[in-house]
């Protein structure tokens, strides 16, 4: 509401100051080596001037919207031109009447008739001017038209871009829920007292995603421990033939990020990259640099063969549609598989 109001009150200011320059053109024009302008004089430019004013508001408040915008052009038209010939035939009236008030008062000033222009040059004038105030309306009308509908637009895409991500947010709850289930559910058939400690770490884990990272933006000092919080509960089922290694940074900076950006690596290391009865390694490293974040996982590949465990989700693709709409321009996505290794790195410019 407010910027409505202001735009509205911007708007007639500059309606005010148009409409000052042409009635005030005479008085900035005046040469001081001429008679200064008298209320008479002026009143003859005013009178034809106000028809300039009457054009380009007919127009601007009722014409244009009624007929040029519905496509009825035929009839905008014919009722210009009447308009026009209405307008300057009162418009002369007028200006006729203070002429001839004014020579009668000041003789002295009174141009022979001979010496005046053609009648039809003024009239020429006067109408070729008009006509400009009615294509004047037309410009300013469609250019504010031409805005409002790109504002909408705009508001349109982004309104739908916010509710494509809120999806694809909503998408990552059901996603982190099942991969971490999963893992528990395997911990009790191995310790059941590993298993309750797995259950006390989702809670805080489930509080985080549920209720702190409802943020467009959190800190990344969040999301840090949230992952270190998230890497310790997956490790209690690792086996000694899992080699793991985590390079995470203490960030007590104020950098903020979109929140369970690369939660989506470190569960696919878990997911896909540990064996029971193989060798197998995880590696796990951000850097922070200048206002850059560099994340980097590699893991060993062994894919699921469990439907259950090994379903769709939103993974990789999940995440480079909330990339190109959080952060588009600004981020480099890799993953490849390499042999049995599995590479993935994400770059993100947070400037």
């Amino acid at each position: 509401m407010r910027n409505l109001a202001n735009k509205r009150t911007l708007n007639v200011v500059m309606h005010l100051l148009g409409w000052w320059i042409i009635f005030g053109m005479p008085l900035l024009v005046n040469n001081r080596e001429t008679q200064a302008m008298d209320i008479d004089k002026y009143m003859g430019y005013a009178i034809m001037s106000l028809s300039f004013v009457l054009m380009f508001y007919i127009n601007y408040l009722y014409f244009i919207d009624k007929f040029l915008f519905n496509r009825r052009t035929v009839a905008f038209i014919l009722l210009n031109l009447a308009a026009l010939f209405i307008i300057n035939y009162l418009t002369e009236a007028a200006s006729d009447f203070y002429i001839d008030h004014y020579h009668s008062i000041n003789p002295e000033d009174s141009t022979p008739h001979d010496d005046r222009p053609p009648l039809i040059m003024f009239k020429l004038r006067d109408y070729m001017m008009m006509s400009l105030m009615v294509g004047l309306a037309v410009a300013i009308k469609t250019t504010g038209k031409w805005f409002r509908m790109e504002t909408e637009k705009q508001e349109l895409e982004k309104a739908r871009a916010e509710a494509e991500l809120q999806n694809l947010k909503s998408q990552l709850n059901p996603h982190f829920l099942f991969n971490t289930l999963n893992n528990i559910y395997s911990l009790v058939a191995l310790d059941q007292d590993k298993a309750r400690y797995a259950i006390d770490g989702f809670s805080h884990l489930l509080r985080y995603v549920l209720y702190d990272n409802d943020q467009p933006f959190v800190p990344l000092e969040k999301e840090v421990a949230f992952m270190k919080s998230y890497i310790e509960l997956m490790s209690l089922r690792l086996t000694d033939n899992v080699d793991m290694t985590v390079s995470l940074p203490s960030c007590e900076n104020n950098i903020l990020v979109a929140p369970l950006l690369f939660m989506t690596f470190v569960e696919n290391a878990f997911k896909h990259g540990v064996s029971n009865s193989k060798p197998s390694f995880i590696t796990l490293k951000m850097e922070i640099e200048d206002n850059t974040i560099v994340f980097i996982s590699e893991n060993s590949y062994y894919p699921k063969t469990d439907p259950h465990r090994n379903s769709p989700g939103i993974g990789i693709e999940n995440l480079r549609k909330r990339l190109e709409m959080i952060y588009p321009g600004r981020y480099t996505l890799f993953t490849d598989l390499c042999g049995e290794k599995y590479v993935s790195r994400l770059t993100l410019d947070i400037s």
